[in-house]
C-alpha cells in the first residue's frame, strides 16, 4: 500500500513553497539536507512517512553525521528544525557539540 517514495515525496511537497522564497543558497542547502534526512529514514530505517518520524529517528540520524563538524552538524539541525516546523512537529532534538556525547537531549 505504501511505496519508499512517500517519506522524500511528503518532505518535497512540504518544503515546496519554502524553497522558493527568501536567499535562494541556503533555502536549497537546507533542502538539500532535509531531502538526506527523509532518504536516511527512508532507506536505514524503513520509515514510511513524515508521521513516523521520532527522537530515536533524528538521533540515528546525527550519529550518521559524526564525522562532520559541529558546524555542519548545527546546519543539519537547523534543517531539520525548519522540517519539523513546516510539518507542524515538536522541535527535534539539537546536537551536542561536546566530543563525548553525540546529543544534547
Amino acid at each position: 500500500m505504501s511505496s519508499k517514495h512517500d517519506i522524500v515525496q511528503e518532505i518535497k511537497t512540504l518544503t515546496r513553497d519554502y524553497v522558493r522564497k527568501g536567499g535562494k543558497t541556503n533555502r536549497r542547502q537546507q533542502h538539500k539536507r532535509m531531502i538526506e534526512f527523509g532518504l536516511f529514514c527512508r532507506d536505514s530505517l524503513q520509515t514510511p512517512n513524515l508521521a513516523a518520524v521520532g527522537k530515536r529517528h533524528v538521533v540515528s540520524y546525527y550519529k550518521s553525521l559524526k564525522k562532520l563538524s559541529d558546524a555542519t552538524r548545527l546546519s543539519h539541525y537547523y534543517a531539520l528544525k525548519t522540517l519539523f516546523s513546516l510539518a507542524g512537529k515538536t522541535v527535534p532534538v539539537k546536537p551536542f557539540s561536546g566530543s563525548d556525547h553525540e546529543i544534547d537531549c
